[in-house]
């Protein structure tokens, strides 16, 4: 009976220490996914705010394009 009482606690120790390795991996999968996260939305931050700084600039390129089509329609 002993040896039955042996073989089952040993079977429970693996199954703890299958267990453990399980969580820790996926621990480590989500870590990976959160950091993979946060660099897709710190790229989408810098793709927004390159596109609100270039608005400006852009308005500006084509108040100046539209001036200087006014002025050469005026020379002719």
């Amino acid at each position: 009976m002993s040896r039955d009482l042996e073989a089952a606690q040993s079977f429970v120790d693996r199954a703890k220490a299958i267990n453990a390795k399980m969580e820790a991996d996926r621990s480590r999968m989500i870590a990976g996914l959160n950091q993979a996260v946060v660099v897709i939305l710190s790229i989408a931050l810098v793709g927004v705010l390159t596109i609100i700084s270039i608005a400006p600039t852009e308005q500006k390129l084509k108040a100046a394009a539209l001036i200087n089509q006014e002025q050469l329609t005026w020379q002719k």
